[in-house]
């Protein structure tokens, strides 16, 4: 008996260490794809849904649309009837952040989670401006003037950049300090327009984004990276007209989550191992918008 109560510590110590290798192989994996969704059936309303980038767990979380959700996967900004509000990814702890009363969209949350940068149009306005907000309601502040069409915004990864869009008609994108500033617009003689759905990549080297336009070879929707700086090194991502839209990086920049039509897709960042993770026919309804936290 005094020989195995010698051997109780050694054996203590060799499940501890084996209890701690098994998280590796049998966690639960924490990253979360946000997107919004619609059900004509059974549900008509515009949700919130989140699910696992490989597409299960698929789970309406708040009414609302036009979701975002940080890198680390733990808040997500979102519309319900024009105001801003942040949840946490599961759809507990829902806060309004704006209440004005006024068309406010668009949301991105600064990767410090405090700042929520959205467009909106403003009384006496004829354009949507670029906003920035804390996230708790306070210190909005315009950071464009709204001579304008200047939407979807979205916070490099260091927080010290926002790209957007500006329009109306020909539109850029362009990329401005994230307290508001001189714009540096990164689209000119390309072979896309109406550029749209900007976002960086998690180094803050690259900006991806979908276009209207040519693959060289056939027109059509292509989804586009290039330099964040300048704008340069184009590359066209999809393989075939009609490819996608709406396109968010992984948090490791290794995966591309994406809209085709009424479903999401993940594809490699360079266009390759296409799979879809929504499965919506006919009339169904659709998903739109996706975003990828961790």
């Amino acid at each position: 008996m005094a020989r195995l109560r010698s051997y109780l510590p050694l054996a203590l110590a060799i499940f501890v260490a084996l209890l701690c290798s098994v998280p590796s192989a049998l966690a639960v994996d924490p990253a979360v794809i946000v997107f919004q969704g619609f059900r004509n059936a059974e549900d008509p309303s515009s949700g919130v849904y989140t699910m696992s980038p490989d597409g299960g767990n698929v789970k309406k979380v708040a009414v609302g649309k036009q979701p975002a959700i940080t890198r680390d996967g733990k808040q997500i900004a979102f519309v319900k009837a024009g105001e801003i509000f942040t949840m946490d990814a599961d759809g507990d702890n829902v806060k309004q952040v704006t209440d004005d009363n006024l068309d406010n969209n668009e949301p991105a949350l600064s990767p410090d989670g405090k700042t929520i940068v959205f467009s909106g149009v403003r009384p006496g306005k004829s354009f949507p401006q670029i906003f920035t907000v804390d996230v708790d309601g306070t210190n909005e502040r315009a950071l464009t003037a709204g001579s304008a069409a200047d939407t979807e915004p979205s916070f490099s990864p260091d927080g010290k950049r926002i790209v957007f869009v500006r329009g109306p008609g020909d539109s850029k994108l362009v990329t401005m300090p994230a307290g508001g500033g001189d714009v540096n617009y990164l689209t000119g003689n390309f072979p896309f327009s109406i550029p749209d759905s900007p976002s960086y990549s998690p180094n803050g080297k690259r900006i991806l984004f979908h276009g209207v336009g040519h693959n060289g070879k056939e027109p059509g929707n292509f989804i586009y990276s290039f330099n964040a700086d300048d704008g340069s090194n184009l590359d066209v991502i999809t393989r075939g007209g009609n490819e996608g839209s709406e396109p968010a990086y992984s948090p490791d920049g290794s995966s591309i989550v994406y809209r085709r039509n009424i479903n999401i897709y993940k594809m490699d960042a360079d266009g390759g191992n296409v799979k879809p993770l929504t499965t919506l026919t006919g009339n169904a309804g659709g998903n739109i918008g996706p975003s990828w936290g961790r």
